[in-house]
Parts: C-alpha cells; sequence; structure tokens
C-alpha cells in the first residue's frame, strides 16, 4: 500500500533489501542473481558484477552479529575472491563454462566451500586419480592456508596473465602503501578512508605474494 501510494522512503527501504539479498544469495545462485541485478537496476557502464560487490553494508558483522553468522561473512569474503580468481585463470586459457577444472586441495581450511567452488567456479577439487591422469603435474594455486592444485591448463598461455594480474597487484599495492605513508593524508582524511586504504594495502599485498607463489 506505501508502494502504491508513492511512498519514496518504501521504495527505498525495498530497494535496499532487494540489493542486499542478491548479493547475499548470490553464492549459490550466481546466474540468477547477476540476471535479476541487470534486470532491476539496468546493465552499468562500470563492468558492475554480483560476484564482486562488497558485502552489503549494516548486514550480519556490521549489526554486531558474532559467532555463526559473523563467520559466514568472511567465508563469503573470502570464497567470492577465491572464485573470481579462478573464473579469472579459466578465462585467460579460454576454457568454457562448461568445461569442469580438475583440482585437488592441500589443507583443511577450505574443505566446507568445496561444494561452493564446483557450482560457481565449476572446479572440482574431489577429482580422483582416473580425472587427473594424463594432464600432467598441475598449477599450484596458493590460497589462504591451503593450496589448491589445478590440472588440465596450458601454463604457457597462463604465464603472461598471472604475470600481468602480478604487476597489477604490486602496482595497486605501491599505490595504496604511498598514501599511507603521507602523514599529510593519514592526519586529515576522515578515519575510516585511511583504515579503507590500509585495508586495500593488506589485500594487494597478500595477492602479489600468493601470484608470484604460483
Amino acid at each position: 500500500e506505501r508502494l502504491r501510494s508513492g511512498d519514496a522512503s518504501a521504495a527505498t527501504t525495498l530497494a535496499w533489501v532487494l540489493d542486499a539479498t542478491i548479493r547475499m544469495v548470490h553464492p549459490v545462485m550466481p546466474h540468477l542473481t547477476e540476471e535479476l541485478s541487470v534486470q532491476l537496476w539496468g546493465a552499468r557502464d562500470d563492468d558492475y558484477l554480483v560476484a564482486t560487490a562488497d558485502w552489503p553494508e549494516g548486514v550480519l558483522g556490521d549489526a554486531g552479529v558474532s559467532g555463526h553468522f559473523a563467520d559466514a561473512e568472511e567465508t563469503y569474503s573470502r570464497l567470492q575472491a577465491l572464485v573470481t580468481r579462478l573464473r579469472n585463470l579459466r578465462q585467460a586459457v579460454d576454457m568454457k563454462p562448461a568445461a569442469t577444472l580438475a583440482a585437488s586441495l592441500d589443507g583443511d581450511s577450505w574443505r566446507e566451500t568445496t561444494g561452493l567452488m564446483r557450482v560457481l567456479a565449476n572446479v572440482d577439487v574431489d577429482a580422483g586419480a582416473a580425472d587427473i591422469a594424463g594432464l600432467g603435474d598441475g598449477i599450484a594455486l596458493p590460497i589462504e592456508g591451503a593450496t589448491l592444485t589445478l590440472y588440465g591448463l596450458d601454463g604457457a598461455v597462463l604465464k603472461p596473465k598471472l604475470e600481468a594480474n602480478l604487476k597489477s597487484a604490486r602496482s595497486d599495492a605501491k599505490r595504496a602503501e604511498g598514501k599511507l605513508s603521507n602523514a599529510k593524508f593519514t592526519s586529515r582524511a576522515p578515519a575510516e578512508l585511511v583504515e579503507e586504504e590500509r585495508a586495500k594495502a593488506a589485500k594487494f599485498s597478500r595477492e602479489a605474494e600468493q601470484l608470484e607463489a604460483v
């Protein structure tokens, strides 16, 4: 009724709820949520994707929730970053989305997300010896607390892409660290902006270390 009467605050609240819901549901319904985003908000010129969107502000951790739900937010962020990396690697070697990428996982910290890796990136972490046989030694991809080895990728094709990603990560880390080393910036900028740059510096430095180890 409030929407029908043209209540702007009701429309704004509904838009926020829809946007937050789409982002949170994305890990289990990736294609549907990307399509819903376009249908609701229209195509964007900045290559926006739900897959790379930030976790909705004011949800879970921001609301002071702890325990299982706070852990879920952290797990979502880690998985989101990993899925993006895996999709980029697949794209770099022109691997079709329908093709399953065989892999093995050394470490237990990602075991609970292997099913989502299969759904979101079509990476089969539980591939058996028969699936891996004949695919070579594989490419070891260091991830937080574990190593994900990918089989069947063309290293000669993948290397230039990894080198470009490494150069970009180093450049972004250097840019963020440069801001943080500027006393005028850290003393005058809002605290949340300074903290954002610290997070960026840590993120890009970590990405560079991971890429160097491949």
